[in-house]
C-alpha cells in the first residue's frame, strides 16, 4: 500500500471533510428526519444570496493564497489544522447553496440555533487557529 505523504494529508482531509458533509446531510434529507432548509448565514440570519456567494468566493480565494504561500511544511500545524476543518466546512455548505439553494441543518439542542457537521468544522477550525495565535 502506498504510503501518503505528509504534504497530501490537509489536501486529502479537506475533500474527506466536505465529502463527509454532503454525505450525512444526503442521508439526513432521504431519511426524513428532522432538518432545516436554511437560506440565511449562521444561526439562520438574512443576507440576501449574492452577498454569500460573494463571501465565499473571497474566503475559496483567500485559502487558495494562503495555502500556496504557506502549506510547505514539516509538521502538522494548529492553524493549519485548523484552516482545513474550516475550508472543508465552508464548502460542505457551499455545495448545499449551490445544490439546493439553502444549508441543511440537523443538529437541533433546543436552547441554540440548528446547524449542521459543516458548522462545527468551521467553529472548531476558527477556535484552533484563535488558540495557535493567542499562545503566542
Amino acid at each position: 500500500m502506498p504510503k501518503i505523504e505528509k504534504k497530501h494529508i490537509l489536501s486529502i482531509a479537506f475533500i474527506f471533510l466536505a465529502l463527509a458533509d454532503q454525505l450525512i446531510k444526503y442521508f439526513v434529507r432521504q431519511a426524513g428526519v428532522f432538518y432545516v432548509c436554511n437560506k440565511g448565514i449562521a444561526f439562520s440570519l438574512p443576507v440576501p444570496w449574492w452577498m454569500i456567494y460573494a463571501v465565499f468566493f473571497i474566503f475559496f480565494i483567500l485559502v487558495g493564497l494562503y495555502v500556496f504561500d504557506k502549506i510547505r511544511f514539516k509538521e502538522l500545524e494548529l492553524d493549519k489544522i485548523g484552516l482545513t476543518l474550516i475550508a472543508g466546512g465552508a464548502l460542505g455548505n457551499l455545495i448545499d447553496r449551490l445544490n439546493h439553494g439553502c444549508v441543511t441543518d440537523f443538529i437541533r439542542l433546543g436552547f441554540f440555533p440548528v446547524f449542521n457537521l459543516a458548522d462545527i468544522l468551521i467553529f472548531i477550525g476558527a477556535v484552533m487557529i484563535i488558540f495557535k495565535h493567542y499562545k503566542k
